[in-house]
């Protein structure tokens, strides 16, 4: 601790030597001047863990032939001819990295209170005893020395405001505030040239060295893009990355026709079907965009769907930033209250839509007549007690109680190493106990949650849920219609349920401060979601394709840090073409780089998307051998055309 300590000190000095003395009156976004240094930082930092990784299959899908010695179209041309698959990469909430534009005089005009909040006195470059807004600013995540830095004092309100939507009564929708434009990073005119159509908004969410040493949940997608440029993708064309507006939910943003969008592009340029790749909160945007696809469309051009760490049927500890601030978020440091102080906190959550996609769901009492979910419930009560039972209730998804899925009997918050679920009968557990008052995983007591202990208008936060619910491939859980992978975390202790001893409501109209919960239950998860929010849906999956539901597809469960069925190929068979398929329902156990360290951050929620066996797992999912079908021949110019305008990504 003390050398990180002594290493970040260092940063700071070094950034602050290389700051240069500005002479104007605009209020810098000082993120974006230190890019020399920066780039020596990155060679410095070069990804060590996957390094075997790239050594060993360098240019692998595009036939060993080096991209120096080839034009873009070329590359293309030899990625067609080559064994792998196109893919998406959708990440999820906090995932994309956000760009901010400020009109000033609108601003100033009609939100005076946001520009005073920054800062801000003037538009004028002459009134040079005030300070005017630059026209752009990183905004997720800022610089440490930004206007919109991330590491704020308790009083600090510019974040929050800028970050904030505004709620429009009349068309019950959020929007950005008057003067304020937010988009993700790479479609500003600013970001433009560091786009790289759109890799650069989910590579990482900072450019600032400094912030990147304190969490390695700031890295965002940067493992996984690195290895596929190595392997010979090429971004815009055989890989497309798909940055969103995390702050809005599934029912209200754009990204089913991204997705569409995005396939349609990948399977014109290389003439194969693309692997869709989304982490969290953007595998609920996907499977609502796939139950939105006519299924021709789907079997045509999409080879699979692979969901990490996915929080399908919501995750309790979401409760925790709309009752009284995520403590995870702040830390004490000299006494002083640093980090995403309460006023940035409460701004966000509650202005956020997105925040409810990510509330507990109604599944049990949706389905409570469905076989499913009862063959469900005794896979919950056999792994209990399996004497009881003369077969486990769906082994073809889930290993039988008895067999070893870890190595150690201890393995974090793992309490022995035999093959269990981490299903809970949503039926019986509680989320939420506030004084004494509980509440269960339902639509009715989410309803009463939001009508009784929110800050604000509560009738405007209950609108915007029964909006979320509009999403009903998403809420219903319906069935993808592509074959499915779920790679999920079972070893972090997870929250499952919340405990208030006040009225947080009350608590919080007095202080203007957090109240956080006195206690928390937990159960197993990777730090953020639940296993059992995870994994629910792909039981309900598996069923309809056991039971040859129509369009229904084969279902693969991925643990992470498991060693169960760990050496089994994940495709089952290949076509008469030597295309590689799924067949059938299976589990699949992958090591994890966190397993023999004492560091839990390596492999939550955040952070396990750079795990170099999870990169292995995506590795082999791409490896699809699908000789490509004949589609146009894009020239030269076309492709650099693509690669510069990044047609997807326009409205």
């Amino acid at each position: 601790m003390p050398s990180q300590i002594l290493k970040i000190v260092g940063l700071v000095a070094v950034t602050i030597l290389l700051t240069p003395v500005l002479i104007d009156n605009r209020d810098p976004d000082l993120g974006g001047i230190k890019e020399d240094f920066l780039q020596k930082f990155k060679d410095l930092e070069f990804k060590d863990n996957i390094k075997e990784f790239i050594q060993k299959n360098r240019f692998y899908c595009i036939n060993g032939k080096n991209p120096a010695q080839l034009n873009a179209q070329e590359q293309l041309e030899e990625f067609k001819k080559g064994p792998c698959a196109p893919l998406t990469i959708m990440p999820g909430i906090l995932g994309t990295s956000l760009q901010v534009q400020i009109d000033c005089e609108v601003l100033q005009q009609e939100n005076p209170e946001i520009f005073a909040n920054c800062g801000w006195s003037t538009c004028s470059s002459y009134n040079i005893f005030g300070k005017r807004p630059e026209t752009e600013y990183r905004l997720w995540v800022g610089s440490i020395f930004s206007k919109t830095k991330l590491l704020q004092l308790k009083d600090s309100k510019c974040f929050g405001d800028l970050m904030s939507l505004n709620y429009d009564e009349k068309t019950n929708k959020l929007q950005d505030n008057k003067g304020v434009f937010v988009t993700w990073y790479g479609n500003t005119p600013k970001t433009k040239s560091k786009s790289e159509c759109g890799a650069n908004a989910i590579r990482d969410f900072t450019d600032d060295p400094i912030m990147k040493q304190t969490t390695e949940s700031l890295n965002g997608f940067h493992n996984l893009i690195d290895a596929l440029e190595q392997l010979g993708y090429q971004s815009g064309l055989s890989f497309q990355a798909l940055p969103y507006d995390f702050r809005q939910s599934v029912a209200e943003n754009e990204t089913k026709r991204l997705i569409k969008s995005a396939i349609n592009s990948l399977f014109s340029l290389t003439g194969k079907k693309s692997v869709l790749i989304a982490h969290s909160l953007g595998s609920l945007h996907t499977l609502d965009a796939l139950t939105s696809f006519e299924q021709s469309f789907k079997d045509q051009k999409v080879k699979q769907f692979i969901a990490i760490g996915p929080p399908f049927i919501g995750a309790p500890k979401s409760f925790i930033n709309i009752i009284g601030g995520d403590p995870s978020y702040i830390q004490n440091i000299l006494g002083l209250q640093v980090g995403i102080n309460f006023y940035s906190q409460t701004k966000f959550a509650y202005s956020s839509s997105s925040t409810y996609d990510l509330l507990p769901k109604n599944t049990f009492y949706e389905f409570k007549d469905e076989p499913w979910l009862k063959e469900l419930i005794s896979r919950i009560e056999y792994e209990k007690d399996p004497s009881k039972f003369s077969e486990a209730p769906f082994k073809s998804i889930f290993p039988e109680r008895e067999n070893e899925c870890f190595d150690t009997n201890k393995l974090f918050f793992r309490s022995d190493n035999t093959c269990q679920s981490g299903l809970i009968n949503l039926f019986e557990q509680e989320i939420l106990n506030i004084k004494n008052q509980t509440f269960k995983s339902n639509n009715e007591d989410l309803i009463s949650i939001l009508n009784n202990f929110t800050l604000d208008d509560a009738s405007k936060y209950i609108k915007l849920y029964n909006k979320s619910l509009k999403a009903e491939g998403l809420n219903k859980l319906k069935n993808p219609g592509v074959p499915t992978a779920i790679i999920f975390g079972g070893i972090l202790e997870t929250t499952i349920s919340l405990n208030y001893n006040e009225n947080p409501k009350d608590k919080l109209s007095v202080n203007k401060d957090f109240y956080f919960p006195e206690s928390q239950s937990f159960t197993i998860g990777d730090g953020t979601v639940p296993t059992y929010s995870a994994i629910t849906p792909a039981f309900k999956w598996a069923f309809e394709f056991d039971n040859q539901s129509p369009n229904s597809k084969p279902v693969k469960l991925i643990e992470y840090c498991s060693k169960h069925a760990s050496n089994e190929s994940f495709y089952d068979n290949t076509s008469k073409n030597g295309e590689k398929i799924y067949t059938k329902n299976s589990y699949h156990g992958i090591p994890c780089e966190c397993q023999n360290t004492k560091s839990v951050e390596k492999c939550n929620h955040s952070c396990f998307i750079n795990d170099k066996f999870v990169i292995g797992t995506i590795f082999e999912a791409i490896q699809t051998n699908e000789i490509a079908k004949k589609t146009k021949k894009y020239t030269l110019n076309e492709v650099l055309s693509i690669q510069s305008e990044c047609p997807v990504l326009k409205d």
